[in-house]
């Protein structure tokens, strides 16, 4: 039976255009089942609904109108195909009924627990973000109660130091206070969620929590804040549930009686007699939990380099269109410890390739990059600026320089850049430092690493500081020059700079990650067309369009610098 507007509008805010009803014949008895449509349909996949269900939260994959669960967001159906569609997705909602049925998929609350959690929350619920490791074993917590959400963390310095770097204040004004955090043997079913005080008092009590809950309710808080954290197939969960102590009864005359403490002096009462009248004569709230702790942030709990790079120090010297993209690429890839250093600000003009924007023109380009890497990623550790030259830092701050993992530098000043490789090589070179460059309107791009072994960077360039291997060659002038005295520029923009600053990001990370000792060099060459219609062409030096060439940096025998 073909479904009219009083049927679908059961199913409102979704979208359907058209529907059928089927009877099925299921091994528990006939159920109706409905197949839904969208005005997208062909192209977007159909979805099935069971009319004839148990109550909400009963059977897992069965939302609260009914509508099924049955494939992934990602999947794709064939336009050409629509009968086949409808087939498939009867076919699957058979099939899921029957397991609901035998009780055989029961199992997939518990692997898939945070749907089911956030499903069975109330329509208004406070927002809690997470930097909890979710991990064993069941322990204290801390709790920032703020507006428009709540933090957790296991120590009040990572909340501080969150918090600081999220807001951009030197100081938490709000302290925090105590919280639990349960650590399950397995995520909850709908059915185990703890509906009431004496519900949560048994969970607790299960997971080992009983001591430390004691020692919240003796504060005598408004709520205390209890995290449930278990694993699953497809990693940790969490979820909060808070515990409200019972309000006090006012009677005639202003009276009023303490339902927690009535009975007692202050201090006298039992504390198991506590805490069963606060926590189970009290009300519980539901709520989810966002992660925002490092290991989810970066990577959600599967990035292969993690520790490697939390562990890095990295120091950037030149904030500019090309160092600003790098350092924020380090910090997306992991890197949690930075030094910027530049002593210029930030024109208008240099908006159209710089990640900073109009909010930053005026500002110096490290603080204000610091500043936007600390409230964009607040999972950062130490994150610092310099405004000023790098040899002024290394004067005032050496130890900025001889505890760094690594040194990437784009300031493009030869004079800066060969000072830099003089202090490397009489240093030792114990670490590697990057050089980033792009060569005129970004046609082609260089990634030079200078370790320990092969070439320093004055080996591959002219006493000028011009690379002695370049991609393009230009018949013409390409810097330009503002009308005004020594401002000289590079004319390119974000797009052509993007493949560049992959390519310098890449071997930069490649540095960071791996135990490589070997200068070398990698170099990109754009798109031949735009290199043309620039008025350049390639050079000898080995490459093709829109490619990457790897190649040893080698030492030079009369290198005046490693003599």
């Amino acid at each position: 039976m073909q479904l009219g507007s009083t049927e679908l509008r059961v199913y409102e805010g979704r979208g359907f255009v058209a529907g059928w009803r089927f009877t099925i014949q299921f091994s528990d008895g006939t159920r109706r089942l409905d197949l839904l449509v969208d005005e997208w349909f062909p192209r977007s996949a159909p979805r099935a609904a069971l009319i004839d269900r148990p109550d909400f939260l009963t059977w897992p994959h069965v939302e609260r109108d009914g509508v099924l669960c049955l494939l992934p967001g990602t999947a794709a159906v064939d336009p050409t195909n629509p009968a086949g569609a409808a087939r498939v997705t009867i076919g699957s909602a058979c099939e899921l009924i029957e397991e609901c049925v035998a009780g055989s998929n029961t199992d997939d609350f518990r692997q898939e627990f945070l749907s089911y959690w956030n499903w069975a929350l109330p329509e208004k619920h406070e927002a809690f973000y997470s930097l909890l490791a979710p991990a064993q074993p069941t322990r204290a917590i801390r709790v920032w109660n703020g507006k428009p959400f709540a933090l957790l963390a296991d120590s009040d310095q990572d909340i501080s130091r969150w918090l600081t770097n999220r807001r951009g204040e030197k100081d938490v004004d709000d302290l925090p206070s105590g919280g639990l955090f349960l650590w399950l043997d397995a995520a909850l079913t709908p059915a185990e969620y703890p509906a009431s005080g004496g519900a949560l008092l048994e969970l607790v009590r299960s997971a080992g929590g009983i001591e430390i809950l004691e020692r919240l309710v003796k504060a005598n808080p408004n709520r205390i804040v209890i995290a449930l954290g278990a694993p699953t197939s497809n990693g940790p969960c969490v979820a909060v549930v808070s515990a409200w102590r019972p309000l006090a009864k006012t009677y005639p005359k202003g009276r009023s009686r303490n339902p927690v403490q009535d009975g007692f002096r202050p201090g006298k009462m039992p504390a198991r007699m506590l805490i069963q009248r606060y926590v189970a004569g009290g009300q519980v709230v539901w709520s989810p939990v966002e992660r925002v702790d490092t290991d989810w942030i970066l990577g959600r709990n599967k990035s292969a380099h993690i520790e490697r790079l939390l562990a890095a120090r990295v120091v950037v010297l030149g904030c500019g269109s090309v160092g600003a993209p790098v350092a924020l690429a380090l910090i997306q890839a992991g890197v949690s410890n930075m030094t910027l250093i530049d002593p210029d600000s930030l024109k208008w003009a240099n908006t159209t390739r710089h990640p900073l924007g109009a909010s930053s023109v005026g500002r110096n380009k490290a603080e204000a990059l610091t500043e936007h890497i600390r409230r964009d990623h607040p999972h950062v550790g130490d994150i610092s600026a310099h405004p000023r030259r790098w040899q002024d830092v290394m004067r005032t701050s050496p130890d900025v320089y001889s505890t760094a993992t690594l040194i990437f530098s784009a300031m493009g000043d030869w004079e800066a850049e060969g000072g830099l490789n003089e202090w490397h090589v009489a240093s030792g070179r114990r670490f590697p430092i990057v050089y980033g460059w792009t060569e005129p309107f970004a046609c082609a791009g260089h990634a030079v690493a200078i370790c320990g072994e092969g070439g320093c960077f004055n080996c591959g360039m002219s006493n000028v500081g011009v690379a002695v291997s370049t991609r393009t060659s230009w018949n013409a002038a390409t810097v330009r020059q503002e009308p005004a005295c020594g401002a000289n520029y590079q004319p390119y923009g974000a797009v052509a700079l993007g493949h560049v600053v992959s390519a310098i990001a890449g071997v930069t990370l490649t540095y960071l990650t791996q135990d490589v000792s070997q200068s070398s060099e990698v170099v990109w060459s754009g798109e031949e067309e735009f290199l043309k219609a620039c008025g350049g062409s390639w050079t000898a030096t080995p490459g093709t369009a829109n490619s990457l060439v790897k190649r040893p940096w080698e030492r030079r025998p009369d290198c005046p610098t490693c003599a």
